[in-house]
């Protein structure tokens, strides 16, 4: 399977990293150059103004999806079914390289697979399957955030590049947010256990404020000005002007709807998704063949 990370030009240190990633585990990467806000064109700039405030992207948000876009784009132009796609930040599992070798009659049907963990209390359904590998694959209910691994098939990348809502959420948002306008348009499927995590989060780059998100501070900014629904739009515009308690507990009382429906209808419980570093790589024939290849 094509392997995709995406990395900033001046990141030279997460770019040294993820190759040293990549390498350890016996695969071969090609490199996608993430997007500053800077490097915005005008017309997506002007674009953006023109959207309702409290609802619009922080500039590098919006950088992100175009740079994950951007990724996606480069597996179309050289007419691949799906590809892994990762972020600079991520450590990943000796397990990988035969997953992505046992999941690959999957990944040309199912939208989306999440290969990341964030430790997240997650809701998901029953396994439906069980890999060669070990792993299992559960569909998953509630929300997740990160966008810092995934396989994403290519029907579903030329859908979402033909829709202008991809610029309008969060990435992490429009995949994994039971919330957004089209979670529940993909066929999604979670790594249980999970095969890359950040390495802020776990791992020696714990701690080290190098390895904290580029977004993350301006994203909670914005999510302290944005509208108590930020998927709502104009049409719910009077809810700026309701107390964020209602907001909470408008938010509790529908997780408890959506928990309670999809235990009876899709027999799901919370679970909270594990990382498995694993142990030393089974390196793929795929991956032995393309391992001095797309640098």
């Amino acid at each position: 399977m094509h392997v995709f990370y995406i990395n900033l030009d001046h990141r030279t240190d997460r770019r040294l990293y993820m190759e040293g990633e990549f390498s350890h585990i016996g695969l071969a990467a090609e490199r996608i150059t993430a997007l500053t806000p800077a490097q915005l064109d005008a017309d997506v700039l002007a674009e953006h103004a023109a959207r309702t405030s409290g609802t619009q992207l922080s500039l590098p948000e919006l950088a992100c999806a175009y740079s994950h876009s951007r990724a996606w784009q480069r597996m179309l132009d050289l007419d691949l079914p799906y590809a892994a796609f990762f972020e600079d930040d991520m450590r990943l599992s000796g397990l990988l390289p035969a997953f992505l070798e046992d999941v690959a009659p999957l990944a040309a049907k199912v939208d989306i697979i999440r290969l990341e963990t964030r430790f997240q209390s997650v809701r998901v359904g029953r396994t439906t399957d069980r890999l060669p590998c070990g792993i299992e694959l559960r569909r998953f209910h509630t929300q997740q955030w990160g966008m810092g691994g995934y396989i994403l098939n290519a029907s579903c990348a030329a859908r979402l590049l033909a829709d202008r809502r991809l610029f309008h959420y969060p990435v992490d948002d429009l995949f994994f947010d039971n919330a957004s306008p089209l979670f529940h348009t993909f066929d999604n499927r979670q790594c249980d256990p999970a095969l890359c995590v950040p390495g802020e989060i776990m791992g020696s780059l714990q701690g080290d404020p190098n390895w904290h998100s580029d977004i993350e501070k301006e994203r909670r900014q914005r999510f302290d000005s944005a509208k108590p629904n930020r998927f709502a739009g104009r049409s719910f515009a009077l809810l700026l002007k309701l107390p964020r308690e209602i907001d909470r507990i408008w938010g509790q009382v529908q997780e408890a709807v959506t928990a309670a429906y999809g235990h009876l209808v899709h027999m799901t419980r919370r679970r909270n998704i594990k990382f498995d570093p694993g142990t030393a790589p089974r390196i793929s024939k795929a991956a032995q063949s393309a391992r001095s290849g797309c640098r």
